[in-house]
């Protein structure tokens, strides 16, 4: 593999080692010289797809620390999607036997690589796997799906055997992450060899089946997220799964999108998996109520599960693979008892997404003395009540420091207003607040002095009244998404008289008009990243020191740390 070159392999080492020293000093100072960063990475991934290290007699990285090593793949990882490796050009670090995390959305995949992966791997995994297996009609992921088909057929082949001379140069004693998203198509013997050697894993998040016994006894996993049709894997007896996971000990995020006929027996299976694996804290997107109502119903002594992050109904920004069920949702879901027995057998939840359908559905909610992340999706209760809605807060606002609410149904918009002024009053530690739908606050409102915690704020339909009370009274704003056009020389005034100094990150979903974006940008001295879609090739040349992130409304919170698939 390593012929003999013109250059001596301790000259090669030299340079590899100075480049790696240099990259040290960096991390240490990113914030004094992020250009002097930005150049090293740049040259060390060319170096490497150039092959400039190919021809040597050893993998000079093998002898490397590992911290530097893991270095050069955080360089790696953090390419602009438009530039990244082949994964045969980063053949020498990924046989290094020094790399930790091992994730092929960051290798350029032929006709993948003109998308930005977090934006598809976050956003759109689920929906292509609703094409694979339940036929629904997606025609992004559709294509999605073909192409890859395409390139399973060309390519994947000469990747099977970059995997394979992984294993056979056991280079993946430290890999702890192994993430495989569904556009790289792998041999299932392949995978199962990897993870066969890959005894430290503690992390697989794999669209690619592979054989499910290699994970018995891997006592070192916490989390699994699998995007399969275990079927496949199991016949007509997907049980057969719960003996082995119940062997994992120390898992603690079970994950599965996986394709059964009957939606019912699905969630049977995950409370099967729930009554052997007792450490389990998430089950991922995934609709646990049924489970949890299931496990009541047939359980004869009280039982209470570690589970802290819970979806309880199919809520819309919930990107699950039961969105199609073949039974009416609202039917099942008028009784409060699935709710309350969750609520019983779950005290420790701390995330919560609820889809409530009446006042009783939503009022066992005050027994979750640990819960700090709420989203309630309103839409299903055509009688919403915002007085109900602070009733609930006055018992628990105190303890919600992450709050979204979804009221935004086109055909019930009376009465659906939510007047934010009295929320902040209620949550008095909140840091996170989104609403979908219209949020106004009321007329003579006062300023409020518990807003000194709020750092972040996604609206949709709101006003001027309601933009001057927050930026007024919300000091350590920090990032702000905007969906709905603000116009009018109030907003002008609005941002001169309150302007939004400690602001890092600002999406604004509508075209504002220019000088007020200037007063924004002029303002915001702290800021990191802006996207103003349509607008955005305007903000590159006039303000060239402001990264402009096309991507950017997937950062917000809900959006990344609670819908997303990397949970």
């Amino acid at each position: 593999m390593f012929s003999s070159g013109a250059k001596s392999d301790q000259q090669v080492a030299l340079q590899v080692g100075v480049v790696g020293i240099v990259s040290t000093v960096i991390e240490i100072t990113t914030m004094a010289l992020p250009t002097l960063q930005s150049l090293c990475q740049q040259q060390m991934m060319e170096s490497m797809r150039m092959g400039r290290w190919d021809n040597c007699s050893e993998n000079p990285f093998r002898s490397m620390p590992t911290k530097i090593v893991n270095i050069l793949m955080d360089c790696l990882y953090s390419l602009p999607h438009t530039h990244f490796l082949k994964i045969e050009d980063s053949l020498l670090l990924l046989t290094s036997g020094k790399i930790k995390q091992l994730d092929f959305r960051y290798f350029k995949n032929n006709e993948f690589n003109e998308y930005d992966p977090d934006d598809f791997f976050c956003k759109d995994i689920c929906a292509t796997y609703n094409v694979l297996y339940n036929k629904v009609k997606y025609n992004q992921s559709e294509r999605y799906y073909k192409r890859a088909k395409i390139h399973h057929a060309n390519d994947d082949q000469a990747t099977d055997d970059i995997l394979l001379h992984m294993v056979s140069k056991d280079s993946c004693q430290n890999i702890r992450t192994f993430i495989l998203p569904p556009y790289w198509c792998f041999d299932a013997s392949t995978i199962t060899s990897l993870i066969q050697t890959s005894p430290n894993l503690e992390e697989i998040h794999a669209s690619s089946g592979f054989e499910f016994e290699v994970l018995r006894n891997r006592q070192e996993l916490r989390n699994l997220r699998l995007h399969l049709d275990i079927l496949k894997f199991f016949g007509d007896q997907p049980e057969a799964m719960v003996g082995i996971l119940a062997s994992i000990k120390n898992l603690e995020i079970f994950a599965l999108f996986a394709a059964l006929r009957n939606p019912h027996e699905y969630f049977k299976l995950i409370a099967k998996v729930l009554m052997v694996c007792p450490n389990i804290t998430s089950l991922g997107l995934v609709d646990s109520s049924f489970a949890l109502h299931h496990i009541h119903k047939e359980k004869e002594t009280p039982i209470q599960f570690k589970l802290q992050k819970c979806f309880w109904g199919v809520c819309r920004r919930t990107r699950t693979l039961f969105q199609k069920v073949p039974f009416n949702i609202p039917a099942y879901r008028d009784s409060s008892e699935f709710i309350r027995n969750s609520v019983e057998l779950c005290p420790l939840v701390e995330e919560l997404a609820l889809q409530v359908f009446d006042k009783p559905n939503i009022r066992y909610l005050s027994h979750l003395k640990h819960l700090t992340t709420l989203e309630l999706d309103f839409i299903h209760w055509k009688t919403f009540s915002m007085d109900f809605l602070l009733a609930l807060l006055s018992e628990i606002g105190s303890q919600i420091k992450h709050l979204s609410l979804d009221v935004n149904d086109p055909l019930y918009t009376e009465g659906h207003e939510i007047y934010i002024d009295g929320i902040f009053k209620l949550c008095v530690n909140l840091e996170t607040l989104k609403v979908i739908g219209i949020s106004r606050v009321h007329k003579n409102v006062e300023a409020c002095d518990s807003l000194s915690c709020l750092k972040r704020l996604c609206l949709g339909d709101t006003d001027n009244n309601c933009l001057a009370f927050l930026l007024q009274n919300c000091p350590n704003l920090e990032e702000m998404f905007l969906t709905q056009m603000l116009r009018g020389n109030l907003l002008e005034e609005i941002l001169r008289q309150y302007p939004p100094l400690n602001l890092k990150i600002i999406y604004l979903h509508r075209i504002i008009p220019r000088e007020n974006i200037k007063i924004i940008l002029q303002n915001a001295k702290n800021l990191e990243k802006v996207c103003i879609p349509h607008d955005n090739d305007h903000l590159r040349e006039l303000y060239p020191d402001v990264v402009v992130d096309e991507n950017l409304r997937n950062l917000e919170y809900f959006e990344h740390r609670f819908h997303n698939c990397v949970f």
